[in-house]
């Protein structure tokens, strides 16, 4: 008789729970809000609460693995108020690049991005050969030391960069290109040939520290200095050895020293042309140019030279339609010996005076000149501007030797 009520309570109980949820809502209100409510509760807690977030509510287990480096903190930006960044991509509107970390045991460079890791010092006494497009990037606290570095391919490039500290310690660098654009890069060569050859060498920044007994940098093309800072200590500072090379200079400081014994070597000597747009030449010797011209003019910056310029079968000139001046005189067209020496140590800047062309197409000569507007009724001598449509109907007086 037990067995048969238990098995009609188990009956009824199936029975009971197998009502549809939707009939047996429309009995009651009530309890169609808490059913609801029971539904939110477990879909909330598999999906996670938004309000809460919002609220500031954090779950502890949550918090627990931010702290410790979880999905909620950024280690490379844990301060989301500040924008990350990449030591080897400043710009962040460019792609992000890999690097392969220098480990002192290579012997071949081969094209790619390479770098050092903090604290890091690195020795190659056995030297290191580049074969391809080789950039180095070395942070503030890293330091490499290489005997001698050449390149074993053609048309080798060897990029130094970072604020790191880089030695070529014995037997200087033969590579195609040659780029420094930040950090301290110091290059030595004991023996009688040039610390640094080149096709082209570029300085857009960093220091350069070159140490030769002959010659401390050659180059074979082109010499580019935009910013940085170059220090030489050679027989021969700077040597170009084609006539097609150009040496170009629009700022940065220059240091040459030579001994007082070397009257016959330049401190800067190129086979070609040398254009000076800026920089600063703290040079003992001249700065000559052997087949080429010396063209000189002043854009955003100042140029102070403190040695003669010089060619040997060109000109020494102010660049066409240029003007410069030390704030005492005007210089434009082609410079003669005296304007070559009153220059010398001067600091030059762009002059605001016309340029005047005479008409013969001898030579260009910067003048301080007055505009004319057709009011004057008596001028004095010196060099006037007609600038505009001037109409004049009446009588000027003249004093004077008068240039128009």
């Amino acid at each position: 008789m037990k067995r048969k009520i238990i098995s009609l309570v188990l009956s009824a109980a199936v029975a009971f729970s197998i009502i549809p949820l939707n009939v047996y809502a429309e009995e009651t209100d009530s309890i169609e809000e808490v059913t609801e409510t029971e539904e939110q509760e477990e879909i909330l807690e598999e999906q996670g609460d938004p309000e809460s977030v919002v609220s500031g509510e954090v779950d502890e287990e949550c918090q627990l693995g931010e702290a410790e480096g979880g999905a909620g903190v950024d280690p490379v930006n844990p301060d989301p108020d500040e924008p990350g960044v990449d030591p080897f991509n400043p710009n962040p509107d460019e792609p992000v690049v890999s690097h392969t970390y220098l480990t002192g045991n290579e012997t071949v460079l081969n094209s790619g991005l390479y770098t050092v890791h903090e604290h890091d010092s690195l020795y190659y006494d056995k030297g290191l050969q580049i074969n391809g497009d080789v950039r180095i990037t070395i942070p503030s606290s890293g330091f490499v030391d290489v005997y001698f570095i050449y390149e074993t391919g053609s048309c080798c490039s060897l990029t130094l960069d970072g604020e790191g500290h880089f030695v070529v310690s014995e037997q200087g660098v033969r590579v195609t290109n040659f780029t420094v654009k930040r950090g301290t890069v110091d290059i030595y060569n004991k023996n009688e040939r040039e610390a640094l050859l080149a096709e082209n060498v570029t300085v857009s920044g960093g220091e350069l520290f070159v140490g030769a007994p002959n010659v401390g940098i050659g180059v074979n093309e082109s010499f580019t200095m935009t910013g940085g800072d170059v220090e030489i200590r050679a027989h021969s500072g700077i040597r170009g050895y084609s006539d097609r090379g150009v040496f170009t200079f629009s700022g940065g400081i220059i240091g040459i020293g030579t001994a007082e014994s070397d009257q016959d070597r330049c401190s800067i000597e190129n086979a070609g042309n040398i254009v000076i747009s800026g920089g600063t030449f703290h040079t003992s010797q001249e700065i000559n140019s052997l087949r080429g011209n010396i063209v000189l003019s002043c854009a955003d910056d100042t140029v102070v030279i403190d040695s003669l310029l010089t060619s040997t079968k060109g000109t020494v000139s102010i660049a066409p339609g240029k003007a410069v001046t030390d704030g005492v005189r005007d210089f434009a067209g082609v410079l003669s010996e005296e304007d070559i020496v009153y220059i010398k140590g001067k600091t030059l800047t762009a002059s605001t005076g016309y340029v005047v062309a005479y008409f013969d197409g001898s030579r260009d000569q910067a003048r301080r000149v007055t505009p004319i507007n057709g009011a004057e009724e008596t001028l004095s001598g010196g060099w006037y501007v007609v600038d505009h449509n001037v109409r004049i109907e009446k009588k000027i007086t003249v004093n004077g030797d008068l240039n128009m």
